[in-house]
């Protein structure tokens, strides 16, 4: 059994009280042929991020608002008119996102649900998910500081 179908299983396992009785037919399977969308580049404006020398690896790496960042998301998806069927899977490279200060550091990803703006009245749910690929030995090992998943509420 490949990966993809494994996860299904789980993921129905997990909400079968919901799945059940609400919606026998919902699945998480995903396409095996992703859809590689052109990349986007953001300008991120001052007092939004800073950048820094890793202590250890000695390679620049940025760090950006959460908030700020996330607006950022919604509209690349917006403009990029990805479906609400589809699961958008967003990369940024050694850049990694603070929650309301610098100290409050690290975010290497999270994954989230926002209203879909085509609803025309019967609004959709748009799931995502943001992940950062950083360099070997950006954080020293063993930090405690980064945080590998930070989840978002539905807006």
């Amino acid at each position: 059994m490949e990966a993809n179908r494994i996860g299904d299983a789980v993921q129905r396992a997990e909400f079968w009280a919901f799945v059940s009785t609400l919606s026998p037919n919902w699945h998480t399977l995903i396409d095996s042929t992703p859809t590689v969308y052109p990349t986007q580049v953001i300008q991120v404006p001052q007092g939004q991020a800073v950048l820094l020398i890793g202590s250890v690896s000695h390679k620049v790496f940025g760090l950006m608002s959460d908030s700020w960042f996330s607006d950022r998301l919604n509209e690349a998806i917006n403009s990029l008119h990805i479906a609400p069927t589809t699961l958008p899977v967003m990369l940024t490279y050694n850049t990694f996102l603070y929650v309301h200060n610098l100290n409050n550091c690290c975010v290497l990803g999270f994954h989230g649900a926002i209203l879909f703006l085509n609803g025309n009245g019967n609004q959709q749910i748009q799931t995502l998910i943001y992940a950062a690929w950083p360099d070997p030995n950006i954080f020293p090992p063993g930090w405690a500081g980064v945080a590998a998943v930070y989840f978002t509420e539905i807006l």
